[in-house]
């Protein structure tokens, strides 16, 4: 019987490789984590996920318990071999030069949200795009067939003047059109429009949970109260210069975001987030032909 020679790097090593990585164009690095039969979970090279893990890993298959140094060693090559693969890591939503949208529903066949310039469907996601998928899934969108548009819909559940406000914000959301804002929601019932919107947008385990800023799409922290001044200031980046959705509830008043649109809730009424999301599908297309009309216009001197 040959016995395995290797040192405990190369036997690392070797079982990293059970996990793919490539970099992107921004030149971050990723690695997709094996789910067994389900899809695997893109995740920075770099981030605590993927050292965890790795660590896992090297018990199970390698039957060795690495060191940090070792852990660090393997995350290196990785990070290595990364960089001679190119390929798109999404993380809720992805978007294609010609302004078309995918936001993945989270469902067993990884359907899409497809939303461009002559309307929406429900497509697989591209074959080249590896989604970060979310906990649960993201209600199937339904057509509107009545007279209902996004503003209605919404004035239903927040009041005729803040649904104006929210729409735009909800808009640029999928679409970056518009400058990047914060979502300040406000008011006695600002929790309950806080649930419903995760569960529009991204829905996740308990509202509370601290954001991961590598992984998550949509930042929502559960109150403004709770922010540590390192995680305002994370927000803050993600917001303005990443342009990630972020939505922070706050029970008064306060000091601390940079830019940010305000909502006040006093009162909530929970309707079909299918319909809202479906009317959002479709003023999302409507303004996708609007930018497409006016960027192929010929210019005015």
């Amino acid at each position: 019987m040959q016995q395995d020679v290797s040192s405990p790097r190369q036997r690392l090593y070797q079982a990293a490789l059970a996990a793919p990585v490539f970099s992107t164009n921004d030149r971050a690095k990723w690695a997709l984590l094996p789910r067994g039969m389900e899809a695997p979970i893109p995740v920075r090279i770099s981030s605590t996920q993927y050292r965890e893990w790795l660590n896992l890993r090297a018990e199970e298959k390698a039957g060795m318990l690495p060191t940090v140094r070792q852990i660090g060693e393997a995350v290196r090559a990785r990070q290595r071999d990364a960089s001679h693969e190119s390929g798109e890591a999404a993380l809720r939503i992805h978007r294609l030069r010609d302004g078309s949208i995918f936001l993945h529903l989270g469902g067993e066949e990884s359907d899409c949200l497809r939303v461009w310039a002559e309307g929406w469907d429900i497509s697989p996601a591209p074959g080249h795009i590896h989604f970060r998928y979310p906990e649960k899934h993201l209600p199937l969108p339904q057509p509107i067939h009545t007279d209902h548009t996004l503003t209605s819909l919404l004035s239903t559940a927040f009041g005729a003047t803040q649904a104006t406000i929210l729409g735009k914000w909800l808009i640029s959301v999928l679409n970056h059109s518009g400058p990047s804002q914060a979502l300040l929601l406000t008011g006695a019932r600002r929790l309950d429009a806080a649930r419903a919107l995760m569960e529009l947008l991204d829905p996740r385990e308990p509202i509370s949970r601290t954001p991961d800023f590598d992984d998550d799409w949509l930042l929502c922290n559960a109150e403004f109260s709770h922010l540590t001044p390192t995680q305002l200031e994370k927000l803050n980046f993600y917001a303005g210069i990443k342009r990630r959705p972020v939505i922070v509830t706050a029970a008064g008043r306060f000091a601390g975001l940079d830019n940010f649109v305000e909502v006040d809730v006093p009162r909530f009424v929970a309707c079909d987030p299918s319909e809202v999301l479906g009317a959002l599908a479709t003023a999302v297309s409507a303004t996708i032909r609007v930018r497409r009309k006016a960027s192929s216009s010929p210019s005015r001197s």
